[in-house]
């Protein structure tokens, strides 16, 4: 390894990118199915990442979902660790904020009067965060569609003037 990465952070930098990446995949997914509304593409978003559901395309299999799973479980896992590096680390290793701002870019595509895209996508992600840890530790959150819709509307009423 330290051919490789001369150091942890290096090491962690790396590991970092690559699981956002998949971040960054889960949202083009999503984008490409093209939800109808607001509130389609807010639930569609959330159950992309706690799971649950059939993948989103026909390109997404089975496999790519459970390596996006696991990936997704490794980022909680290195952004704990970053956020524990004594000095404070390195601020763009743990900086997801290129992640909610693509999440704010596809939702200001919709028409929706009022709504706060910016807020809206800084709950979203939130919401997200909280959902997927507790698919984490069981509870089957993306299977219970009706539970994500109501999260959704709530969200987005939230977000609007």
């Amino acid at each position: 390894l330290n051919h490789v990465y001369p150091s942890k952070q290096d090491l962690l930098r790396d590991a970092w990118d690559r699981s956002h990446q998949l971040v960054f995949q889960i949202v083009e997914e999503v984008i490409d199915s093209r939800p109808k509304t607001l509130h389609g593409a807010v639930s569609t978003l959330i159950l992309a990442f706690v799971g649950g559901e059939q993948p989103i395309t026909p390109q997404s299999s089975s496999e790519s979902r459970a390596h996006i799973e696991n990936a997704q479980r490794a980022q909680y896992e290195l952004y704990l660790w970053a956020s524990r590096i004594p000095d404070g680390g390195d601020n763009d290793v743990t900086d997801y904020s290129p992640a909610i701002f693509s999440i704010e870019t596809f939702l200001k595509s919709y028409e929706y009067p009022g709504v706060n895209a910016e807020a809206l996508s800084q709950v979203v992600a939130a919401m997200i965060d909280g959902l997927f840890l507790q698919t984490m530790s069981g509870n089957s959150v993306g299977s219970n569609r009706d539970r994500v819709d109501r999260i959704s509307a709530g969200l987005i009423s939230s977000c609007t003037d």
